[in-house]
């Protein structure tokens, strides 16, 4: 088979927030990949050749999937029926446990490996706030090929929810190291101490945490000039836009309003080159009260740390196993703002740590977080479960 396809299943493409799937579909080789979905944003950013979504196909298209949705008759547009029996492909991949479930009558028509990869909400808050999506994912896992997952924790999470263990795969999201020079940072006395979050603001993101870490750090150590920028924004929900205000009011409840910088969400490059301008990276995700959780890691930590940048973060989910040994010590519990206080006074004291730290974490990723390697094994999972093998190239999650 020369021309092997693969159809790509997921509700938008593509929030700026999820540079990652780009990533991981823009390294995958030897199969042509397209994309089907409802609708599109950024597409200065995340271009795509191979893609179709509702709107481009016709108001007709997306009023008619409208009265189909309401009256129960459809689980997606018709239009990810045409595109499948136009592209015929060899596997269809959903992004996301509700689309794989959306997806799964598509799967079984066209008799082809189906694969459904989780990241966090799907696996967490979904099943939590309604119990019909537990019964959902019970008959997704009793049909699909193959469930991705980004490391052991999520793994575990998915299996207590019922899926086999056998059908359970940890598929790390890779991030394209030719876009993140290593440049180990170092931090002077005399100089400011420039800290860095990138995340929107929800709750499972911890930002409040962040603020008041930095403003504890400040207290305690008021000889250094602390700086911190947040990359990000609300999203335009009551929640959201609740966290913002809770964010800026700490802020200056911290005595941080002529230190702190917030930028709004801002495209991949800019965050980049707003990373090399800092020092340390402070990500302290949570979980939510709703139940929402990272599900694995921020793939932000994975970008940072990459980058040569130490990290400052909680042991939420799969985060411990992102980063090496020595940046572990840094993690401390969820919702411990003076805990994460303590890790920026660690590494303000301790400037033997900044080293060995970058270069053990740029090791790790390396190794383990290359999106051209996982590139690759994405590929071998494909093959293998064209051609009918029982080992699809990557580990098995649990025993």
């Amino acid at each position: 088979m020369d021309d092997r396809r693969v159809l790509h299943s997921l509700y938008s493409w593509l929030p700026q927030t999820m540079v990652w799937l780009y990533q991981q579909i823009s390294n995958l080789h030897g199969w042509r990949s397209l994309v089907v979905c409802q609708k599109v944003e950024n597409l200065d950013q995340f271009s795509w050749v191979d893609l179709h979504y509702l709107e481009s196909h016709g108001k007709l298209h997306v009023l008619a999937y409208k009265v189909c949705r309401a009256l129960g008759l459809r689980r997606h547009p018709r239009l990810y029926d045409m595109v499948a029996d136009s592209f015929e492909p060899h596997v269809l991949h959903s992004h996301f446990g509700p689309q794989g479930w959306k997806d799964m009558l598509l799967a079984k028509r066209l008799g082809i490996p189906h694969v459904v990869s989780f990241y966090g909400v799907d696996v967490s808050m979904f099943p939590q706030k309604k119990e019909v999506w537990r019964k959902r994912y019970i008959e997704l896992f009793g049909h699909i090929s193959a469930v991705l997952c980004e490391g052991p924790h999520m793994a575990s999470c998915i299996k207590d929810l019922g899926c086999p263990s056998e059908k359970i795969h940890v598929h790390h999201l890779g991030v394209d190291l030719d876009d993140l020079p290593f440049r180990p940072r170092n931090w002077r006395l005399r100089e400011p101490l420039r800290i860095l979050c990138a995340a929107a603001f929800r709750e499972k993101k911890g930002l409040e945490y962040a603020v008041e870490a930095v403003g504890r750090f400040k207290s305690d150590y008021p000889d250094v000039d602390v700086r911190l920028t947040i990359i990000g924004d609300a999203i335009g929900t009551r929640s959201s836009l609740r966290i913002k205000r809770r964010i800026l009011r700490l802020v200056n409840e911290w005595g941080l309003s002529d230190r702190t910088r917030i930028l709004g969400f801002q495209p991949f490059n800019v965050v980049i080159e707003e990373a090399y301008r800092h020092h340390i990276f402070l990500s302290p995700s949570v979980t939510a009260s709703d139940g929402d959780t990272e599900g694995g890691a921020p793939v932000s930590i994975i970008q940072m740390a990459a980058t040569g940048m130490p990290v400052v973060a909680t042991k939420h989910c799969d985060i411990p196993h992102v980063l090496a040994e020595p940046n572990r010590e840094l993690l401390v519990s969820e919702r411990d703002a003076l805990g994460l206080s303590r890790s920026l006074a660690t590494l303000a004291s301790e400037s033997t740590l900044w080293d060995e730290i970058a270069c053990a974490n740029r090791r790790l990723i390396e190794q383990e977080f290359s999106a051209k390697k996982q590139g690759m094994l994405m590929a071998s999972i494909y093959n293998a479960l064209v051609e009918g093998s029982r080992e699809i190239g990557v580990a098995t999650a649990l025993p």
